[in-house]
């Protein structure tokens, strides 16, 4: 429990539950191996189903998403993979998004991440909308090998500090 101290919401999978559920994290007590649960919501597929190696940056990562050069909306990023990627846009862009939709249409995804050496690089590739839930667009991107390189060098950064976070998180609760 002391680990979702850290979380903002997990996944329930059981033999006699059909689907996965995911849960926001409310509250947790790891003295008590309390944790409060809420917000319950059924999930299409498990997450361990997806392709590829998901991260959450983090520092918060702008970006734009643009059909023929002409900005659409812009956002956060959530997170990301070699062939994906979610934004946290405001509510206004996603009504204006509902209101023209752009299923089946390219886009044009651009942000920068942090490289190795704290520079920053430019990601620039051609997405499709996957899915519009809340303040959530789900993007399904096609990246060219170049930026599929630069994304896989930033994936692996993010594992490197999330393993480090790891280590010391076990370090504080084990002595």
């Amino acid at each position: 429990i002391p680990f979702y101290q850290n979380e903002e919401f997990t996944f329930i999978q059981h033999d006699l539950i059909p689907v996965i559920i995911k849960a926001k994290i409310i509250k947790a007590e790891p003295t008590r191996s309390l944790m409060v649960l809420g917000k319950l919501e059924f999930l299409d597929s498990s997450p361990v189903e997806r392709s590829g190696i998901r991260v959450e940056p983090e520092k918060e990562i702008y970006a734009s998403l643009a059909k023929d050069s002409k900005k659409v909306t812009e956002g956060s990023i959530i997170s990301l993979s070699e062939n994906s990627v979610v934004l946290h846009v405001k509510p206004d862009n996603i009504t204006k998004l509902l209101e023209k939709p752009l299923w089946d249409t390219e886009l044009t995804l651009q942000f920068q991440i942090p490289t190795q050496k704290s520079f920053l690089t430019v990601i620039k590739t051609k997405a499709y909308i996957y899915s519009i839930v809340n303040e959530k667009i789900v993007l399904n991107i096609s990246p060219n090998t170049l930026i599929k390189s630069k994304l896989r060098n930033y994936i692996s950064l993010r594992q490197g500090d999330l393993i480090v976070n790891l280590k010391n998180v076990i370090r504080r609760y084990s002595n």
